[in-house]
């Protein structure tokens, strides 16, 4: 059922790249590279990156961020600090 609502709506061009849009391949997490990329700070520089409240958020935005997190926490693509 996936494959075929992709075929429906993505344009004859592009169905060589159809497989990005696969709900089963998306829900692997790459393989773990040897490499990070990393964000450094330059030094000199005024960091921006410090703590700051989110914004208020509405009751259903908040909902959605914690489904959001349960979801991708157990698929393990994103990790507590």
């Amino acid at each position: 059922m996936d494959e075929e609502l992709v075929e429906q709506k993505l344009p004859h061009q592009h169905w060589k790249f159809k497989d990005v849009f696969s709900k089963a391949a998306s829900d692997i997490l790459l393989p773990h590279q040897l490499y990070d990329y990393k964000i450094e700070i330059e030094q000199g520089k005024e960091n921006t990156l410090s703590f700051s409240p989110l914004y208020q958020q509405s009751i259903a935005e908040l909902k959605a961020i914690k489904q959001y997190l349960i979801k991708y926490l157990g698929k393990g693509f994103i990790k507590l600090n």
